[in-house]
């Protein structure tokens, strides 16, 4: 929670915020105004809000979340703050979503569903199954790389 006076009897949750409400107290007292749209300098305090009331944990993979690594995550849809993420899962988030729009969003199913069928899916126990043809079983791989040094030095003499 935000709070929005002084006296710290009157708080605010961020989605509250981007509805537009009061002048803001952030933890370093610091008031600043809010509309519908954070400003620029306004983004620091409400990440640091935002993670300690998310206890400093990643709300995707229950990581702790450094305060070097937060990153303040936005729907790039609509516009609205989501939660802090740390950099590297805002970024995977982004990327899902950029091969999503490319390659499924017109097969007609929406992303959360996509995900949800994808994770199921992976859950699944296909150890009945033949291997892939292309597929290197760990020694095999160790086998691979065993050959290519040979003919790395072969190549060299």
């Amino acid at each position: 929670m935000i709070n929005t006076s002084e006296s710290n009897d009157s708080l605010v949750t961020p989605a509250e915020i981007l509805q537009g409400g009061p002048a803001l107290n952030t933890p370093n007292k610091r008031s600043i105004s809010v509309t519908s749209r954070l400003k620029t300098n306004q983004i620091k305090p409400y990440r640091t809000d935002k993670l300690e009331e998310q206890s400093y944990t990643c709300p995707i993979t229950n990581s702790e979340i450094t305060t070097d690594e937060a990153c303040l995550d936005h729907d790039h849809d609509t516009g609205f703050c989501r939660e802090v993420l740390p950099r590297n899962i805002n970024t995977a988030e982004g990327k899902i979503k950029s091969v999503y729009v490319r390659w499924v969003k017109k097969r007609g199913i929406s992303l959360p569903e996509f995900l949800r069928n994808l994770a199921d899916y992976l859950d699944q126990d296909y150890s009945e199954n033949p291997l892939h043809p292309t597929h290197l079983t760990p020694e095999e791989k160790k086998e691979k790389a065993r050959k290519k040094r040979a003919r790395a030095r072969k190549k060299k003499a």
